[in-house]
């Protein structure tokens, strides 16, 4: 279940959301620390956690693009180029 945090006299903020257990959801409401969030809050919610695991996954790859790039092979054509230019 998607929570949005109250605020709270012990420091707590509002419109801060997460994802929790239905359990852990109950207790947090019925102690006035987060309310449930509202069918779009979760929906925002759920799509900027996916937008952010898309751009690590792509992250991700290009990092491991630019290591497959140079591979052994061309790494030993570097080093005779070189060789041959001193």
């Amino acid at each position: 279940m998607v929570v949005a945090s109250l605020e709270t006299p012990d420091g707590g903020r509002e419109g801060r959301f997460a994802e929790v257990a239905r359990e852990v959801a109950a207790k947090l409401v019925v102690q006035g620390k987060v309310r449930l969030a509202t069918d779009d809050e979760t929906a925002q919610f759920k799509e900027a956690g996916r937008a952010a695991k898309r751009a690590v996954d792509e992250q991700l790859l290009r990092d491991r693009l630019q290591l497959s790039l140079l591979q052994k092979g061309d790494v030993d054509l570097i080093r005779s180029a070189l060789k041959e230019e001193q």
